[in-house]
């Protein structure tokens, strides 16, 4: 794929399927918010490519609910439809190094197995991106940051370390990505640029400073 491209994973979904598909993962996490609070529940994904449940009613809806999310983006009669929603989706919150409802990774582990957390949420963000376009679509003038890292000492898990009152600096692997030239999204890139404007007695810094999209 030409990098210059914005990353987001291939679907077959129109614009109205989408809506009504997003709408309907809308739909199922109100439901369970009414009937359960917040369950936070997670899929695991191994190394073959399948994708192993919780043996849960939650989880045997969601299930449910994937499969038939699948086959309308796509999927191969080949394949399992609700294993190929679940690549859609993990490719696009790794792409983008997106974060759950509790602030962390929605991806923990490699790129072939690990574990989806929150799916319901990754699933909304991934059909809301096509809405938004909260894609990763920024990439940083690496020469001015590292310019920037530089001046101020600091190394990737400087900027990681940096806190706010309501944003945290980016995972120094994200940094990392960042420094090879990946695209990252609109978040991602501001995060960065506030943790930067945390190092005092150095002029502010915007986010079109270090980043273009």
């Amino acid at each position: 794929m030409n990098p210059a491209v914005v990353s987001k994973p291939r679907s077959q979904l129109g614009r109205v399927e989408r809506k009504r598909a997003r709408e309907a993962f809308e739909r199922f996490l109100e439901r369970e918010r009414v009937l359960n609070g917040y369950p936070e529940f997670w899929v695991a994904r191994s190394r073959n490519g399948r994708w192993r449940f919780a043996d849960t009613d939650l989880s045997i809806r969601f299930e449910t609910l994937i499969a038939k999310a699948g086959k309308l983006a796509g999927c191969p009669k080949d394949k399992n439809s609700a294993f190929f929603w679940l690549d859609l989706v993990k490719t696009f919150v790794t792409a983008c190094n997106l974060r759950a409802p509790d602030r962390d990774f929605y991806w923990y582990g490699q790129s072939g197995n690990g574990m989806l957390r929150f799916p319901v949420d990754a699933s909304i963000e991934y059909l809301r991106s096509f809405e938004t376009k909260s894609t990763c679509r920024y990439r940083a003038n690496v020469e001015r940051l590292n310019q920037e890292l530089k001046k101020r000492g600091w190394n990737i898990h400087d900027v990681e370390r940096q806190v706010g009152q309501d944003w945290n600096g980016p995972n120094h692997k994200t940094v990392q990505k960042i420094l090879n030239g990946k695209l990252v999204t609109e978040e991602t890139a501001e995060r960065t640029v506030k943790a930067l404007n945390q190092a005092p007695g150095f002029p502010k810094l915007s986010r079109k400073d270090i980043f273009v999209g």
